[in-house]
């Protein structure tokens, strides 16, 4: 299975970040948005994979602040896109 992420974005004056991307997952597969670089960071927010196999979130950031990295994995491990660095505004 593949994960990509097509748009990160974290915003430090409101503390919010924008992540999306698609997926060669099944559809109803939870990925989770990690604050950080590991798999084993704190997840700030789960994303579902739709039907053509995008995904996206939009919330708060502020675990992800300190380390201005993200990650998403499945959930229950499995494939992973490890350091994400967004584009930070």
């Amino acid at each position: 299975a593949v994960v990509q992420v097509t748009k990160a974005e974290l915003r430090l004056r409101f503390g919010k970040v924008s992540i999306s991307g698609v997926s060669s997952q099944s559809p109803g597969t939870v990925l989770q948005c990690r604050a950080g670089s590991s798999a084993t960071s704190p997840v700030i927010g789960t994303m579902l994979v739709g039907a053509n196999g995008s995904w996206t979130f939009t919330g708060r950031a502020l675990k992800a602040m300190f380390s201005k990295s993200l990650s998403v994995t499945t959930f229950g491990g499995g494939p992973q896109r490890l350091d994400v660095r967004p584009l930070i505004k």
